[in-house]
């Protein structure tokens, strides 16, 4: 960025040397020399100064990823100061035109300078302060012009002076980077240095992976990375492996595309399967902080038609897999049209004919028809689609830009091709209409937004850490006669003398998924693999005894 910052330099020096360095100014300098000329000469000068210099400003806003309205907001700035320099010419004179017109120019920059560093997180990283006053300086700036007017009539060269300062200074405060983020936006620039050892070059969590500065823990990033490099049958997909918050491994495996030959990548977009469920779980309980339901509701104030056996179903039981409802998964006729769309009334209806597989609250038995119907709750409690309220109240607070729920036949970047094993070989996947799985398993995501959702789960940045607690919480046991074991809301969880354990998985129609967690040593481990029934549990749990040796 060093070349930015000469060129600004060199082209507000040349700013400062048109407007106040000759007597008179450069228009009176241009009346002067070629009277006939000069609206032409200055207006050509105007664009070449104030075009180099407003655009290499863009390219440093640029670096940010920020929004159109910034381009346009400068291409109209640039358009106004030409107009500026012919009103000069042709003896346009008085700031309240140019103060106004400045005013609303700069105050789309200086708003959106705030509204960047609250959404992409920006608060928390040096480069905050820097976004601030930029947004200040952008909304002032026809103020600051004012000033330095008055100044510029009792002390040129002082003013100009200034004036060349504060652009250095500015200069200098521009991140040669995207700013270093507790984790970044999903919308950083990719960067081009070198990736250190165990992460993917081009992934937007620079910042989170600290540099192997001392000997274990690149040994330790080593092995984690030899251990995927090893795994038979090979392993495909993308793994992200973090303590306190820090990454240690974050790279991809494998292609993601084999037809064309597309590698995997920490920004590879997988289906996450019944990971899905932790994020409606998650959306339940911000329904219920938020005094809209509460978990021992029954399911009947929320859907019609209720049969007599389903009138003691909560919605607790739905999130703990005890309601009795068995698992549309397992119906034949629904495998046999897994390929077309389902309503949800359809689903419904079909799930109100059959008898329940034991009385309410009896036993745990791992249904997704419970989460599809808490998919309905959300829906009807909040008035949009699930698929509405989840990248609204979920996925856009958390900056999970690279995450959403899957629609087959939308064009999506980055996104991995399922595959399936038949004996020695790959083959494409069959198709499933994510209709079917909806808030039981409908969401994609890659290991670089899953790693954002699992810091939120320890800072309770979506409910207080009250109701994080009940989530991990085993509150049924998976299995008879087990203790210290059980579901949560969303999560399977396991509690020993050693700490907490909580995790989920995914499958589905090409694709395989684990988020775990030891919550004391605060060590995660996701895996997402485009190759369907890849081990990903054994696996995880490798990964995470090499990382607490």
């Amino acid at each position: 960025m060093l070349w930015v910052f000469l060129a600004i330099l060199v082209a507000a020096a040349l700013h400062v040397l048109e407007e106040y360095a000759w007597p008179g100014g450069f228009p009176a300098f241009m009346k002067r020399m070629a009277p006939r000329f000069a609206p032409a000469v200055m207006t050509a000068f105007a664009v070449v100064v104030n075009g180099a210099f407003l655009l290499l400003c863009l390219a440093a806003v640029v670096s940010w990823r920020a929004a159109p309205v910034l381009g346009l907001s400068v291409a109209a700035l640039l358009i106004f100061n030409v107009l500026t320099h012919i009103g000069g010419a042709i003896r346009v004179r008085g700031y309240a035109p140019g103060l106004v017109t400045g005013t609303l120019l700069y105050l789309p920059l200086g708003v959106y300078s705030f509204h960047a560093a609250l959404t992409e997180g920006w608060v928390t990283s040096r480069q905050a302060l820097l976004a601030g006053l930029l947004g200040l300086g952008y909304a002032a700036m026809p103020l600051l012009w004012l000033g330095l007017a008055f100044l510029i009539r009792r002390h040129r060269s002082a003013a100009s002076l200034l004036m060349l300062l504060m652009l250095a200074a500015a200069c200098a405060g521009l991140p040669s980077e995207p700013p270093a983020l507790p984790y970044a936006s999903p919308r950083a620039v990719q960067t081009t240095r070198h990736a250190p050892p165990g992460q993917e070059q081009g992934s937007t969590l620079p910042v989170l992976l600290n540099s192997p500065e001392d000997p274990a823990t690149a040994e330790l990033t080593a092995r984690l990375d030899n251990y995927l490099r090893a795994a038979s049958p090979p392993f495909s997909g993308s793994a992200l492996v973090a303590r306190q918050g820090k990454i240690l491994l974050n790279r991809g495996y494998g292609l993601a595309d084999i037809e064309n030959q597309v590698p995997n990548t920490p920004l590879t977009r997988f289906r996450i399967g019944s990971i899905t469920k932790s994020f409606t779980a998650m959306a339940i309980v911000l329904l219920q902080e938020r005094g809209l339901l509460t978990v021992n509701d029954p399911l009947c104030d929320y859907v019609e038609g209720c049969p007599a056996a389903w009138q003691p179903i909560t919605l607790h039981q739905l999130l703990t897999h005890t309601s009795g409802i068995p698992s549309y998964t397992e119906f034949p006729e629904l495998r046999q049209q897994a390929t077309t769309f389902i309503a949800t009334a359809e689903m419904i209806a079909l799930l109100q004919g059959k008898p329940l597989d034991f009385e309410p609250g009896e036993q745990f038995r791992y249904s997704n028809s419970g989460y599809y119907l808490l998919g309905c709750v959300v829906e009807r409690v909040a008035g949009v689609s699930y698929e509405q309220f989840v990248h609204d109240n979920l996925l856009l607070p958390l900056g999970m830009g690279d995450s959403g729920y899957d629609h087959p036949e939308a064009i999506l970047a980055r996104r991995a091709s399922g595959y399936t094993r038949r004996g020695d070989r790959l083959e494409n996947a069959s198709y499933r209409d994510m209709s079917l799985p909806f808030a039981a398993g409908a969401l994609y995501s890659t290991v670089e937004d899953l790693h954002r959702w699992d810091q939120a789960l320890y800072g309770g940045e979506l409910v207080p850490p009250s109701a994080v607690d009940v989530i991990f919480t085993p509150l049924v046991p998976t299995a008879t006669g087990t203790t210290g074991f059980g579901y949560g809301y969303g999560w399977f969880v396991s509690e020993a003398p050693a700490g907490r354990y909580v995790k989920h998985e995914g499958e589905i129609a090409g694709f395989g998924a684990l988020l775990l967690r030891d919550t004391q040593e605060r060590l995660t481990v996701i895996l997402l693999s485009n190759i369907e029934r890849t081990e990903v549990g054994l696996m995880g749990q490798d990964l995470l005894d090499l990382a607490n040796r």
